[in-house]
């Protein structure tokens, strides 16, 4: 039910189909494996459902410079994987909700029938925590890092990058936490 793209063939999809929702990964990335899972539960109920407009499930493998350089006609910006996107209608949008099944058939159906979807941030993995202090520790994201960390030049900074929906995430969190 998940249609797997190379770059030449994700422009064919998107311009033959209303929806479509492209799973970015890579052959490395121990998260992407897990979202793959739940992905392929998704497309298993949404093509199982009853729905307004069909929508498409697609995984796209970036593992390569070749199929990173065949993205580049899309303008899709992303720092980390997965990343997902919605094609509809011409345009893209980046998908932001939770990796999992019932989420992803959520939004898919919202979408498929019409309706507006507003996507919520997920909580930061340092924000749920109890010890969490924001004077101490920034949860950053693709839009405040620039504005943030690259903005004060005399200010040193230790980043680390992590996807918090990826197993052990919580124990980096406590660690980190208990550093600061």
């Amino acid at each position: 039910n998940v249609f797997a793209v190379n770059g030449t063939d994700l422009e064919t999809l998107v311009v033959s189909h209303p929806i479509v929702l492209v799973l970015f990964f890579t052959s490395w990335c121990r998260q992407c494996e897990q979202s793959l899972s739940q992905f392929g539960e998704a497309a298993s109920k949404l093509s199982a459902a009853s729905l307004d407009r069909p929508v498409v499930l697609a995984k796209y493998d970036d593992s390569t410079e070749e199929q990173r350089r065949l993205r580049e006609k899309f303008h899709l910006e992303f720092y980390s994987y997965p990343a997902l996107f919605t094609f509809e209608d011409g345009k893209h949008r980046r998908y932001t909700g939770k990796l999992e099944t019932n989420e992803i058939v959520s939004y898919m159906t919202s979408a498929s029938n019409g309706l507006k979807v507003e996507q919520k941030p997920v909580k930061g993995l340092f924000e749920a925590m109890p010890a969490y202090d924001e004077d101490v520790v920034i949860e950053l994201n693709e839009q405040s890092f620039a504005s943030i960390v690259l903005s004060d030049p005399k200010r040193i900074w230790v980043v680390g990058v992590y996807n918090g929906a990826a197993v052990g995430y919580n124990t980096f969190a406590r660690g980190i936490l208990a550093a600061a």
